[in-house]
């Protein structure tokens, strides 16, 4: 990023350095586009999304072009941070106090915020599952904890070919008494708490859910989920929509024994359940990411958004 031309600037806050470090970014992103593309079932085959870890876990020559990176990168945010600072001090020495005069300046420091917001996502990001939505709802896990999610319709769109053209998921969110429908697609992810947690549209089919009852309260659970009634909690191992040697009935395999649909069941802690039915729902699978550069990446949107209100009409 450049500044005033000074006689005694040192070398790492020159302009000419700046522009070689953006060129060498944009070169070394080239290249890595490359290799990625290239080594993708090889050495880049865990690298996903904002996710650098892997780059480190398993260090490979071909990823010279990724190290040489973050050098080149802490390169240039020294010479920004640098470049600007004395910018500042010498407009603020000079006089000058129009908001104006600052708002280069304030366009760099959100350059600096995006490339930490960058660094924090690359270190701190982390996949958390699946999480699976039907008519039925559920939890929307980690992250959202206290929310609810429920399917309420789900628009496929396709080409004359019969591929998919597009995808459109909406879902009834709820968080106690608050209710809200969003609109999910391949790039509309659902976002909490400023970007850092996100739902992003995965797959979708026709999945198998089992309505299990004691009497009184009632579960709706998929193989692999827990059924919790009156405080007592067991897991379905296995959902079978036709019993084999138990005939036509629909079984589910919940707390080591077999529950027959519409046999009343005990279990080994003596409480007797009631396999209901086992539905078949339209369910849609959602992947669950934390991504904490997200809010700094917001940060830095609205701090170029201000920097360029106060250039007023010298960006048109």
């Amino acid at each position: 990023m450049p500044s005033e031309p000074d006689r005694g600037d040192p070398w790492i806050a020159s302009q000419g350095l700046g522009i070689l470090c953006a060129q060498a970014t944009v070169l070394l992103l080239a290249v890595g586009s490359v290799v990625l593309a290239a080594t993708k079932d090889g050495v880049s085959r865990d690298i996903r999304m904002d996710d650098i870890r892997p780059f480190f876990e398993q260090p490979s020559g071909w990823h010279a072009w990724f190290y040489l990176l973050l050098a080149v990168l802490l390169l240039y945010a020294v010479n920004t941070a640098w470049c600007t600072t004395l910018s500042v001090l010498r407009r603020w020495r000079s006089g000058q106090r129009r908001p104006s005069a600052y708002a280069g300046a304030l366009m760099h420091v959100g350059f600096l915020v995006g490339l930490l917001a960058h660094l924090l996502g690359g270190l701190g990001g982390a996949e958390r599952g699946t999480v699976l939505l039907d008519t039925g709802g559920g939890e929307l896990g980690p992250g959202w904890e206290g929310a609810q999610g429920r399917l309420l319709d789900l628009d496929i769109d396709v080409h004359p070919d019969g591929s998919q053209k597009r995808l459109r998921a909406t879902v009834e969110l709820t968080r106690g008494e608050h209710t809200a429908t969003r609109i999910l697609a391949w790039n509309r992810p659902l976002t909490h708490g400023s970007g850092s947690h996100l739902l992003l549209l995965q797959d979708y089919g026709i999945g198998h859910v089992a309505v299990i009852t004691d009497g009184v309260e009632r579960c709706a659970v998929r193989e692999g989920e827990l059924c919790t009634l009156d405080r007592a909690s067991h897991r379905a191992t296995r959902l079978l929509t036709e019993g084999g040697h138990w005939g036509d009935d629909s079984v589910a395999a919940v707390g080591g024994v077999f529950l027959v649909a519409g046999r009343p069941t005990r279990l080994r802690d003596g409480n007797v359940w009631t396999l209901e039915t086992i539905e078949e729902r339209t369910t849609v699978a959602l992947r669950s990411r934390h991504s904490p550069g997200a809010p700094l990446a917001l940060l830095m949107v609205a701090v170029f958004c201000l920097g360029m209100t106060l250039m007023g009409r010298r960006w048109l």
